[in-house]
């Protein structure tokens, strides 16, 4: 990562959930590159502090804080500590999230509770804090979904609770937008295409169903974490200044066979 300056994010203050690995930390090292002061949020103190560090001896600005997405007292927490250290909120990326591995006859267990409890409840406490920080000052709130929110599957690897979340999600961000526009709060949603694996995630691990997946990319390639990073940054800056309520696919052209 290189700082350049002035970067398209400079003097903002963004949250990242999730900021500990993959695309979270794709996400929080561009922001930071482009002279946003990054706050990486996740459960995995070790990495988040590896994320944080990387991004200081790069010349950027960022800080971590561990916590739960889905309790509503550790987002009054970090409401608070933003708000102190920092005056303002700029940017939330909700990029924290469960994968796809668990079995698909849990649903009324507790594997569906949590693939729901973050991906979809953890996603709107962050969105509420966020809007309760960036009051009528405006600002850019992004929710992370995935193809799988959108089209239905047959493969193992994805669970039900995984697309019902992720579906939840698209239209959490579509009301948001709606409902946030008057204050200048701009609401966007990625959908991420096949990406390498993630935390939690069995989906791309067997060679055979890749092969088949990547069939169905125009592209031909898997996703790198940098493409979600540069979808992230064009919709945190000024360049996006008229988006709002969009689903913005970064597939390889996967939802548009």
């Amino acid at each position: 990562m290189t700082v350049t300056a002035p970067g398209r994010l400079e003097g903002r203050v963004a949250v990242v959930t999730g900021g500990a690995g993959g695309l979270g930390a794709g996400i929080v090292r561009r922001f930071a590159a482009e002279g946003a002061h990054v706050v990486v949020t996740d459960r995995l103190q070790p990495e988040a502090r590896a994320v944080v560090e990387s991004v200081r001896e790069a010349g950027g600005s960022a800080e971590q804080l561990c916590f739960d997405v889905t309790a509503s007292a550790e987002w009054d927490r970090l409401g608070a500590h933003v708000r102190a250290a920092h005056g303002r909120l700029d940017v939330m990326v909700c990029s924290a999230g469960l994968g796809t591995a668990v079995s698909g006859d849990t649903e009324e267990g507790t594997a569906w509770e949590r693939l729901m409890g973050v991906n979809a409840t953890g996603t709107m406490l962050a969105c509420r804090t966020a809007l309760d920080l960036m009051g009528d000052r405006g600002g850019s709130i992004i929710t992370i979904s995935s193809i799988a929110g959108v089209v239905a599957t047959s493969s193992a690897a994805i669970d039900v609770g995984y697309h019902a979340s992720k579906g939840a999600v698209r239209q959490l961000t579509r009301a948001l937008a709606v409902q946030a526009a008057a204050r200048g709060v701009r609401v966007n949603c990625i959908v991420p295409g096949v990406f390498p694996p993630m935390r939690g995630s069995r989906l791309g691990t067997d060679a055979d169903e890749l092969a088949a997946l990547l069939g169905r990319v125009p592209l031909r390639r898997v996703g790198a974490v940098e493409d979600v990073a540069g979808a992230a940054l064009f919709l945190a800056s000024d360049d996006a200044a008229y988006v709002t309520g969009i689903d913005l696919p970064v597939d390889g052209g996967f939802l548009a066979l």
